[in-house]
């Protein structure tokens, strides 16, 4: 006798999840066949290499959890089937690096003087908020007056609160001029007296 296996349906539908920020985890495709034919095989390739990048067997459906990219997923019936296939391609969508892209030099001031510190983000989803420390607020350049030299600390973070690496900028604050008389100085009438100090 001659067995003949019924025909089966294959429809192939997937649910993307993007990742929120650079380099985490949660950037996925989950395939979800339906049809006669199951359970199925499943190949996934990156679209920009052409690399398999993972195989699964007997499996009612499939979830490949990756970077971002382009992916295409290859379905076949198994045992129970015909050896029908469909296939798709989905898009894991990863925002770029949230980074500080420029922070201000360290800067020397005089006592009783002003220094502005900056720094600038790129990366990220917009917008981002920098975090400066002393109680400064989230403003891009910041006027400072520290009466003793002093360590100002940045990072940012963006829409999803995603955080960027952390920079320094130190303002360093000069000592006081500092300069003293004898309290009586004797000379002769009409004689040039020179001041001079010892040190600056």
């Amino acid at each position: 006798c001659l067995l003949v296996n019924p025909l089966t349906t294959l429809q192939l539908d997937s649910v993307v999840g993007d990742h929120l920020c650079h380099g985490d985890s949660l950037g996925y495709i989950a395939a979800t066949p339906t049809g006669t034919g199951g359970p199925w095989n499943f190949t996934w390739t990156d679209a920009s290499s052409g690399s398999v990048v993972q195989n699964t067997t007997g499996a009612l459906g499939d979830t490949l959890y990756a970077s971002g990219g382009t992916y295409h997923v290859l379905v076949q019936e198994g045992a129970n089937g015909n050896n029908c296939k469909d296939s798709l391609n989905a898009v894991i969508d990863e925002p770029a690096s949230l980074q500080l892209a420029s922070v201000s030099n360290d800067t020397t001031i005089c006592q009783t003087g002003n220094a502005l510190v900056a720094a600038v983000t790129v990366g990220g989803t917009v917008p981002s908020v920098l975090h400066w420390d002393h109680g400064l607020s989230s403003d891009t350049v910041q006027a400072v007056s520290p009466a003793t030299t002093t360590t100002y600390t940045v990072y940012a973070t963006d829409a999803n609160n995603c955080p960027s690496d952390t920079d320094q900028v130190m303002v360093s604050v000069l000592h006081s001029l500092q300069f003293s008389l004898p309290d009586t100085l004797v000379i002769c009438p009409k004689v040039d007296l020179l001041l001079a100090p010892d040190s600056i």
